[in-house]
């Protein structure tokens, strides 16, 4: 009989791999990876902050594979690090402009990140 379980597991692992290295590439060698893909001129911050969005959904990916249960968690943490990526590179870098409605963007990205933290761990569901 054919085991549909190990074939969905196997996968989720093999997309979760794959996302967190092209990801983790994207945010740390972002010059050697984005001719890989696109052979425009290379923005530090849109690749970046794919990159992070990338390693956002491998995390996702490896809640759901491990327990399914804590989707709620992993969305939080996978959002948390987009919008940490975003700030660091507005803050620290300056690959991303900090105009106003970037920075509207940004707080709202973090309440909707601690909302979604908080109502994972809400005993009541």
């Amino acid at each position: 009989m054919f085991n549909f379980d190990m074939l969905y597991r196997l996968s989720l692992f093999i997309a979760i791999i794959g996302l967190a290295a092209w990801g983790t590439s994207l945010i740390l060698a972002p010059a050697l990876v984005h001719p890989m893909g696109n052979p425009n001129p290379m923005n530090a911050g849109t690749t970046g902050t794919l990159g992070a969005a990338l390693v956002g959904l491998a995390v996702i990916l490896m809640f759901i594979a491990i327990k399914p249960r804590t989707i709620l968690l992993a969305a939080a943490i996978g959002f948390g690090l987009l919008v940490a990526m975003r700030a660091y590179l507005m803050f620290i870098t300056g690959d991303v402009h900090a105009n106003p409605m970037m920075l509207v963007i940004i707080a709202i990205s973090i309440l909707v990140s601690a909302v979604i933290l908080i109502k994972a761990f809400d005993p009541e569901g």
